[in-house]
């Protein structure tokens, strides 16, 4: 099971270089995204593309508890 800091982190790669991830949002990846995130309490899944400056971060859901994240990580076969 992956740990990012105190959180859980699972991802998996998807075509084209990019990275479905299920995680806390870190200040980093939330600078990074193509819509502003207010409240990055919680989990989300998001798809990561490229690396680096040049990276860039979709918000797929926000999800409110660890069990939610273990579901849905279970779901999409992420590690």
């Amino acid at each position: 099971m992956g740990r990012m800091m105190d959180g859980l982190y699972f991802s998996a790669p998807l075509a084209d270089g990019r990275t479905l991830c299920l995680s806390q949002m870190t200040d980093r990846r939330a600078a990074m995204a193509t819509h502003a995130i207010e409240d990055t309490s919680g989990y989300f899944l998001y798809e990561l593309t490229g690396t680096g400056e040049r990276a860039s971060v979709e918000v797929i859901a926000r999800l409110v508890d660890e069990e939610s994240v273990l579901r849905l990580r279970t779901m999409l076969a992420l590690r």
